[in-house]
């Protein structure tokens, strides 16, 4: 017999583990932004802000993972994702255009922390669109609702009548 599962399993899946990734990716820039802040050997704006940045991003990815059920708190899931889409890719911009931030922590360091701002720019992409279209899938989903009737066979026999199997309208009870 084949296994049947709901039209967003798969969906579900790649949106879990993609919050995974982005709780990742949040603690990996909280850590640089404690690793900037010990290189420049001061604490300027722009250096703690990416402890902040990884904070708000590792919130959300939980906050993403709890609300994975509810089309409505999804759409302030994926909006806070774009937020954070637009700062991640503004603080990237700034490290490849700014010169200056090379003379800081060093040609190599900013290279480094270049590229890997961009991985998280993709990991965060990667998030916005599974986002959308597991959102899509769940507002296609019917929910299920499981209802008893007050007047079924089974809650309007007698406990003595009930043996095995009895035939109730042609339906078979335990």
């Amino acid at each position: 017999m084949e296994r049947k599962t709901s039209p967003t399993s798969k969906t579900l899946t790649l949106y879990v583990i993609f919050n995974a990734l982005l709780l990742i990716t949040g603690l990996c820039t909280m850590a640089t932004g404690i690793y900037l802040c010990v290189i420049a050997s001061e604490y300027s704006w722009y250096d703690t802000s990416f402890s902040g940045l990884g904070l708000v991003m590792a919130i959300t990815s939980i906050i993403g993972y709890r609300a994975r059920f509810l089309s409505e708190a999804i759409s302030c899931y994926l909006s806070a994702i774009l937020v954070l889409l637009v700062i991640q890719s503004s603080f990237t911009l700034g490290i490849l255009l700014y010169s200056g931030f090379a003379g800081e922590i060093g040609k190599q360091n900013s290279m480094i922390l270049a590229y890997a701002l961009i991985c998280s720019c993709l990991v965060i992409i990667g998030c916005l669109t599974i986002g959308l279209i597991y959102r899509k899938n769940l507002l296609k989903t019917e929910p299920i609702v499981h209802t008893i009737s007050l007047h079924s066979p089974i809650l309007t026999a007698n406990k003595n009548d009930i043996k095995g199997y009895q035939t109730y309208g042609g339906t078979k009870y335990f």
